[in-house]
């Protein structure tokens, strides 16, 4: 409990206690808002990128200003994984606003005229910078708990990438594994299979938010894939929604079964039982703007034999 409160003090650190309120991350913001605000034109979008840009940048060079803090505050242990995480993530976010930059063309002879295409923005504040770290050591944690999950069967070892102390020498029949079925060929599944929906219905993976647990959905021994994945930008908006996917495992490899849209604001995906998913979602309360919901629930999910579906709350 001491160390969760801890991390919720260095994630405010982080994300406007001091770390964001520096000349820079100001003056950029105040430049964007005194010439841009309510003004949509090739120049204004392009100033906004650069201003985004500045305000993940800073996200970046906190995140190794306050090592030390965060060191203390979360462990060594989640400390080494939060970073690349979140510097991989934040790079993500920075090719993605430079996709939404108007081109040469448009900035250079038309800077006053609106953009030929779909490219509105969001301006970053500090708050989301608070949301997104928060959302970094979310999905850092989640996976640690998964590795950890203990004890583990052959199968679901098999599943996880983890091996396991070598077993005695069998005097009965010999333990047959599936060798197909393992993480790699997993996610070859979920990119083909997401690649389909986005071929057919636009927009785009949002591939960091990629969740993925484990579940012995169908009773056959072996664990079956539940994944969480988001998309943005569908129909050409700048809105997105997620989605649950289930993949069956055999020792032919992953079998895509059903996916279920569950909305959006989904931080975490929970196995409860082997044919039961808790979902953690953050939705926006009545003093919350629309960029950084902070209102937490949980959402039950029960499998039915082809599919999810919610369960009534409590």
């Amino acid at each position: 409990m001491f160390r969760g409160m801890c991390a919720v003090g260095v994630l405010a650190t982080l994300a406007g206690c001091g770390a964001y309120d520096d000349f820079q991350a100001n003056n950029a913001v105040q430049e964007y808002r005194e010439s841009c605000f309510g003004n949509y034109t090739n120049e204004c979008e392009s100033k906004l990128v650069d201003t985004n840009i500045i305000m993940l940048e800073l996200a970046r060079s906190n995140i190794d200003r306050e090592k030390d803090t965060l060191i203390k505050a979360l462990g060594k242990d989640v400390y080494e994984r939060f970073v690349p995480t979140a510097n991989e993530l934040i790079t993500g976010l920075i090719k993605q606003q430079e996709s939404k930059r108007p081109g040469f063309f448009a900035r250079w002879f038309l800077g006053e005229a609106q953009p030929l295409g779909n490219t509105r923005n969001q301006l970053f504040l500090a708050s989301d910078m608070q949301q997104l770290t928060s959302v970094v050591l979310e999905k850092v944690r989640g996976e640690m708990r998964a590795e950890a999950r203990e004890p583990l069967s052959p199968t679901a070892a098999i599943l996880l990438g983890k091996e396991l102390a070598p077993a005695a020498p069998a005097t009965a029949e010999p333990v047959v594994t599936a060798t197909a079925a393992t993480p790699a060929t997993l996610d070859g599944a979920v990119d083909r299979m997401i690649a389909a929906e986005l071929a057919k219905d636009g927009g785009d993976e949002y591939k960091e938010g990629r969740q993925v647990v484990f579940a012995d959905l169908n009773d056959d021994g072996v664990n079956d894939a539940v994944v969480l994945y988001t998309i943005e930008g569908q129909g050409g908006g700048n809105g997105y929604f997620q989605s649950l996917a289930t993949f069956y495992a055999d020792a032919n490899g992953w079998n895509y079964r059903s996916t279920l849209v569950v909305g959006s604001g989904v931080q975490n995906v929970q196995v409860l039982d082997a044919k039961r998913l808790a979902l953690k979602v953050l939705s926006v309360g009545p003093d919350d703007a629309n960029c950084c919901p902070s209102v937490e629930s949980v959402e039950q999910y029960k499998w039915n034999g082809s599919t999810f579906i919610a369960m009534p709350a409590a």
